[in-house]
């Protein structure tokens, strides 16, 4: 039996993720896609292609992580990122929460920040 570092049993996760730096290759997510331990992850591009993944940062506390991937890996599509812009966050923001059903098809969600400190 193969256990991860963590004492977690090993799985397989699907998620929805952004690049937040395409000249550094960061991809921001959730937290538990980019777990401790071992792992082996790709991410496919709109365009179906295929890159492969490092974990670089799982937030302890809060719902993020980081992976990291070589810009040259990207060969046929040009990448957008959307840039992290924490200063411009605030109470009564309203938002969209993307996700993905299972894998299945893309949800977007509506929202309003309510809180600040989680």
């Amino acid at each position: 039996s193969v256990m991860a570092f963590d004492m977690n049993e090993r799985g397989f996760s699907l998620a929805t993720g952004f690049v937040v730096d395409k000249a550094l290759g960061i991809i921001l997510t959730n937290r538990h896609v980019v777990t401790t331990g071992p792992v082996t992850a790709d991410a496919v591009l709109h365009n179906k292609e295929e890159i492969e993944l490092t974990p670089l940062y799982a937030d302890p506390v809060h719902d993020f992580g980081f992976f990291k991937y070589d810009p040259a890996d990207v060969r046929f599509m040009e990448l957008q990122e959307i840039p992290l812009a924490p200063s411009e966050a605030r109470v009564g923001l309203e938002v969209r929460v993307v996700g993905n059903d299972a894998g299945e098809k893309i949800s977007i969600l509506s929202g309003t920040i309510a809180r600040l400190d989680r």
